[in-house]
Parts: structure tokens; C-alpha cells; sequence
């Protein structure tokens, strides 16, 4: 790994580009007892229209942010039930520009950190946990459009953006997401978390931060081998 130092900040980070893709970072925390880990995906809501494999496809608002809240769906049951076994606390969020998934821990940052990869790297969607997140969202639609902070925000983007998606809700709109199936979050699952769909150096970038002891940073850079060698080769969701 390559280890890059900001001197003014007192602060380095090791890093790593995998032969699949994966950018992989990992920054010691000297003193620190939490161990964090952070995936990201280089897929926002303003990423509605895109190219796959040569064809063009255009989808509604909301797609990036309804993925995020389906990707906690495992085969085996919810990705939260399995961060509790290890005393993790995880969260997600979504950007005009990025989804990030990440955990927190302050021990057994090995098991969360595979349980956090198997989980963006998984895709596990069905027509009825998809249309039972609908009302959820719906909810949170209807929260930030009573929020005086958001409305501003977004009515100012309206306002600077004739044509551009940022003018849109990140979470989309109560009669857009109406159009999102398992389907959809599957295309978009695969067009933009599957390394084998990289395009223009877009894609999943993970990043660790551990204490200062030697088994934190191993610890984390074990389990990108390990996802990077299950799938080596192929990507991220063979």
C-alpha cells in the first residue's frame, strides 16, 4: 500500500487501488478507541441517466436513495440484525453525488467490516420488501418538505438550475418512487455498485480508520482482501 503524508495536518493514510477496482484506504487514529469503516459508491441522485453496456437508460427520481435504504436486505434477513452480533452501529446516507454506507465499532472491526461489504456488494431486492420501503420513504419525503431548512435549499436549486438534476430531491418525490420496482434498483444496483461496470474510474471506494495498534489496520485491509478475493475477477456480485 502506499502511504500518503499530510504533514501540516498531522494526519496519513495508506493507500491501495485492487486489480477489481476497489480503492482502498485505511488512516490509523492514534489514541482513538472507535474503529470506523466507510464504503462508498460513486452514485448519487444525480445520476438518473446513465449508459450500460451501450444502451441508455433513464430513471426516477429517488432511485439512488431508495437503493440505499434496500441495501441493508440480506437472503439471511436485515444487514442491522447482523452488525448487533458484533456490537456495530451502522448508518448510511445519500448525496447528489455518492451513497456511503459505514460502521462503528470499537472491537471485532474485522467481522463488521466483511458483514458491511457483503452487504453492498449482495443486491438483494423482491417486489415486496421494495414496495414495503415505499410508505417509509414516502414519510421521509413528506418530513423534509415540512423542514423550512430543506424547502430553502431546494427552491434555491430550482431556482440556480433550469435543466440540471440537482434541482431535484435527493430522496425524489412522493409520485416518483411510485415507478421504482425491484427491477430498477437491480439495473442501477449493478450499473453502478458491480466493479465489472466501472466507468470513468467510478465506483466503490472503501476507506477504514483504526487505532494505531497494527491488528486495526490489518484487521481492515483482511477483509477488502477477503471481499476481493471472493469475487476476484469478477466483480463485486458473482
Amino acid at each position: 500500500m502506499i502511504r500518503k503524508d499530510f504533514p501540516k495536518l498531522g494526519e496519513h493514510y495508506f493507500e491501495e487501488r485492487l486489480p477489481n477496482g476497489l480503492l482502498v484506504r485505511v488512516m490509523e487514529k492514534p489514541g482513538f478507541a472507535k474503529r470506523y469503516a466507510f464504503v462508498a459508491a460513486d452514485y448519487g441522485s444525480i445520476d438518473a441517466e446513465f449508459f450500460l453496456n451501450g444502451k441508455k437508460y433513464t430513471t426516477p427520481q429517488g432511485v439512488a436513495h431508495y437503493l440505499e435504504h434496500k441495501m441493508f436486505d440480506l437472503p439471511e434477513g436485515n444487514a442491522m440484525q447482523e452488525f448487533a452480533k458484533y456490537a456495530g452501529a451502522n448508518n448510511a446516507f445519500t448525496s447528489y453525488t455518492m451513497t456511503a454506507y459505514y460502521v462503528e465499532c470499537t472491537e471485532h472491526l474485522e467481522e463488521n467490516f466483511e458483514i458491511l461489504l457483503r452487504m453492498v456488494t449482495t443486491g438483494y431486492f423482491t417486489e415486496a420488501s421494495v414496495q414495503k420501503e415505499r410508505g417509509i420513504i414516502s414519510q421521509e419525503i413528506k418530513m423534509y418538505e415540512d423542514s423550512a431548512d430543506s424547502a430553502v435549499m431546494e427552491n434555491l436549486f430550482r431556482i440556480m438550475y433550469q435543466n440540471h438534476p440537482v434541482r431535484n430531491n435527493i430522496a425524489g418525490t412522493v409520485e416518483s418512487i411510485e415507478e421504482i420496482t425491484a427491477d430498477t434498483l437491480k439495473l442501477c444496483h449493478d450499473a453502478f455498485y458491480d466493479l465489472r461496470h466501472r466507468r470513468r474510474g467510478r465506483g466503490l471506494h472503501h476507506r477504514a480508520g483504526a487505532q494505531a495498534d497494527p491488528g486495526g489496520k490489518k484487521a481492515a485491509v483482511r477483509a477488502v482482501l477477503w471481499c476481493a478475493r471472493a469475487r476476484e475477477g469478477s466483480g463485486p456480485n458473482d
